[in-house]
């Protein structure tokens, strides 16, 4: 298995700040790559969500974009790339 970070839709919804439920509406209409984990919660790979941040003109966080963790709060905007 590679060592890509894998979010969970807790850490999408505050890095978005948007609601847990916007979240996963993103994932049901395929716009946000995830998987569904033996537990029955969603993984969203780090890449997948860079992707989609692109996609949507969204703030990308430099962390992010580094492979680190991202800052999960608002105060990353203004801190994109």
């Amino acid at each position: 298995m590679d060592n890509e970070r894998r979010l969970t839709t807790g850490d999408v919804m505050k890095y978005c700040v948007v609601s847990r439920s916007t979240v996963l509406k993103w994932i049901k209409s395929e716009k946000l790559g995830a998987y569904l984990h033996p537990h029955g919660q969603y993984r969203i790979p780090q890449a997948a969500l860079i992707a989609f941040l692109k996609e949507y003109n969204m703030p990308i966080d430099n962390e992010l974009l580094r492979g680190g963790k991202p800052i999960l709060s608002s105060s990353r905007i203004g801190r994109q790339s």
